[in-house]
């Protein structure tokens, strides 16, 4: 499968590719530094949601459960 990107946006993949072999000490490819960035994309979007039903139920709640003012009791 070819992805067509533009020239910019591959520079950027490859600078972002080249800063996670780095901190990863890892050889990666593009392909694993696209995979890297969807992974991190997909849970900041589930931590997103998760986040607002917790706290539209501490507000219906009140804080029961142990769980105030936005962290464990």
């Amino acid at each position: 499968m070819t992805l067509n990107i533009s020239k910019t946006s591959a520079q950027g993949l490859d600078e972002v590719k080249n800063l996670l072999s780095r901190r990863l000490d890892s050889e990666l490819t593009v392909a694993d530094a696209i995979s890297l960035l969807l992974f991190d994309y997909v849970v900041e979007q589930k931590t997103a949601r998760v986040m607002e039903k917790l706290d539209s139920h501490e507000s219906v709640s009140s804080g029961q459960n142990g769980f105030t003012n936005g962290g464990w009791n």
